[in-house]
C-alpha cells in the first residue's frame, strides 16, 4: 500500500499534464517490458515443463524398451546355456566312443596273437595228427569254425576302428529308360 501512496504522492506532484502523460507512458512502457518479460520466462516455463514431460514420456519408453532388450537377453543367454550344455555332453559322448574304440582295438589286436597261436598250433596238429576217428575229426572242424568265426569278428573291429582315408574316384549311373 505504501507503493501506492509513494506513486499517488509523486503523481500530484507533476505540475502539468505534459509531465503526467511522460510519466504515465514510462510507467506503461516500464510495465510492458515487465509484461513482456514475466511472459517470456512463463512461456520457457511452459517449455521446461513440456520438455520435462516428455523426458519423463521418453525415459519410461526407454526404461520399457531396456526391459525387453534384458528379457530378450535373460531368454538368449538361457538358449546358450543349454546348447552348451548340449555341445558338452555330446563331446563327452564323442570322447567316450572315442575311448571304446581304442579300447576294442588293443583288445582285438591282444586276442589276435594268441588266437594265431592257436590256429598254428591246430594246424600242426592236424598235419601231424590225422584223426583216426570221425568224432575227433568232428572237433577238428568245429575248433576250425571258432577259429575262423573269431578272426572275422576280430577283423570286423579292427576294420571298424580303423581309420581309412577317403577314396576318391568317378562313379557311373546307368539310367534305365
Amino acid at each position: 500500500m505504501e507503493d501506492k501512496s509513494t506513486f499517488s504522492s509523486f503523481f500530484r506532484a507533476l505540475k502539468d499534464e505534459y509531465q503526467k502523460e511522460l510519466f504515465m507512458k514510462f510507467i506503461i512502457d516500464f510495465s510492458s517490458k515487465k509484461i513482456e518479460e514475466l511472459e517470456t520466462i512463463k512461456s520457457e516455463l511452459e517449455r521446461e515443463k513440456r520438455d520435462m514431460e516428455q523426458s519423463r514420456i521418453l525415459t519410461r519408453k526407454l526404461g520399457n524398451q531396456l526391459s525387453k532388450k534384458i528379457n530378450e537377453l535373460e531368454v538368449y543367454n538361457e538358449n546358450l546355456q543349454n546348447e552348451v550344455e548340449a555341445k558338452t555332453n555330446q563331446v563327452i559322448k564323442s570322447e567316450r566312443l572315442t575311448a571304446m574304440g581304442e579300447l576294442a582295438s588293443r583288445l582285438a589286436h591282444d586276442m589276435r596273437n594268441p588266437l594265431s597261436i592257436i590256429k598254428s598250433v591246430h594246424e600242426i596238429m592236424k598235419a601231424t595228427n590225422p584223426p583216426p576217428d570221425k568224432k575227433t575229426q568232428e572237433y577238428y572242424s568245429r575248433i576250425d569254425r571258432a577259429i575262423s568265426r573269431m578272426s572275422h569278428q576280430l577283423d570286423d573291429v579292427l576294420d571298424f576302428v580303423r581309420i581309412k582315408p577317403l577314396q576318391i574316384g568317378l562313379i557311373e549311373y546307368a539310367i534305365n529308360v
